[in-house]
């Protein structure tokens, strides 16, 4: 005897977030004999991404300039900036990884 396929579960998919209270509510309803279940939640990986920011023309060249006058990236200038205000920044994000800066001769 074969055994009957057994129909696929539906998947609910929604834009609109979901009230994890009414997600436990909703699973007992469905199923009371179910212990609950704790979900640890995966660290996620810290990988580079970009931040672009919209700034008036003066004061991105104010910026160049004074990271220009340091010998410094544009990055590494307000990195430091940040990281002297006291933002908690990564320590690979304090790394001036560009072989030189761009437009400098070498």
């Amino acid at each position: 005897m074969v055994p009957e396929k057994m129909a696929e579960p539906e998947v609910l998919v929604s834009s609109v977030p979901l009230d994890p209270a009414e997600v436990v509510r909703a699973a007992r309803q469905v199923d009371p004999t179910t212990p609950p279940a704790r979900v640890t939640p995966t660290p996620r990986e810290d990988v580079p991404t970009t931040l672009n920011l919209r700034l008036r023309l003066s004061s991105v060249e104010a910026i160049s300039a004074k990271a220009e006058q340091r010998g410094i990236t544009l990055k590494l200038l307000v990195t430091t900036a940040l990281r002297d205000a006291g933002v908690k920044l990564a320590p690979e994000d304090l790394v001036d990884r560009s072989t030189r800066r761009r437009g400098r001769a070498n």
